[in-house]
């Protein structure tokens, strides 16, 4: 009776780490520069103005760029 108690209790504490290691997400961090070749303002509401600073950001060697406060901002993971 022990040795099968302890069986069970070996087989429950396996199963919770397998299950809590398949459930951790690690995420990427991303840093953030104000773009170095965006010239002019930027507006967040301007579909066209983010979508130029999104391509000059990717032709920085960047991941993407947003417009913030009339600024082109890029992204990328650190």
């Amino acid at each position: 009776m022990a040795a099968s108690m302890k069986l069970f209790s070996t087989l429950c504490l396996l199963l919770m780490l397998i299950f809590a290691t398949e459930t951790m997400v690690t995420e990427a961090r991303e840093c953030e520069r104000q773009s170095p070749s965006y010239y002019g303002t930027c507006f967040a509401n301007n579909a066209n103005m983010n979508s130029n600073c999104n391509s000059i950001c990717e032709c920085d060697g960047f991941d993407r760029g947003f417009c913030r406060l009339t600024k082109c901002y890029c992204r990328v993971k650190c």
